[in-house]
């Protein structure tokens, strides 16, 4: 009996220890990936941060939407969008005639070498569009959108994905 209440005590224990060490860690450090079942962000080590760089957590608030690119593939038809709210013009990606276990993904380029910087995927189960990013008249910012397999599935131009914009 006592060596059972010990045994409790010590799962007990490093369950805490646990939870503690999760509380005090926070967030993923730079470079690392956030996921859940449905959405996905992840950003690279170096970006640079200049100007907004505030997402628009949906972008169905904005007004003026338009398709910048749109790519067919076989997991499914991506669009590049784009969009105001409150004056501030948006980017973010959509995915039509997909499965719900296919996931949108809107990639962001910041220092203009045509790689992600930062990127947002959604299940499309749950929903089929990002959030948007503030669109930049510097020839460094530019967007693309894709419909891939899994969350972390970067995009293709031409082939899963669109053009950058």
């Amino acid at each position: 009996m006592f060596e059972r209440r010990k045994t409790i005590r010590r799962l007990m224990a490093v369950g805490a220890a646990g939870a503690v060490a999760t509380a005090l860690l926070g967030a993923a450090p730079a470079g690392a990936t956030e996921e859940s079942n449905e959405r996905a962000h992840g950003v690279r080590s170096a970006v640079p941060r200049t100007g907004q760089t505030t997402w628009l957590d949906d972008p169905a608030v904005a007004s003026g939407v338009g398709t910048a690119r749109t790519q067919k593939s076989v997991t499914g038809i991506a669009q590049l969008r784009f969009g105001t709210h409150e004056g501030v013009k948006y980017g973010w990606a959509r995915g039509l005639r997909t499965n719900d276990n296919h996931w949108v993904r809107f990639e962001v380029d910041l220092d203009g070498d045509r790689s992600w910087d930062e990127y947002e995927s959604w299940r499309i189960g749950a929903r089929n569009y990002t959030s948007g990013y503030p669109t930049s008249s510097s020839k460094d910012r530019a967007f693309r959108a894709c419909v891939v397999d899994t969350y972390d599935e970067e995009c293709v131009t031409g082939e899963n994905g669109t053009v950058w914009w």
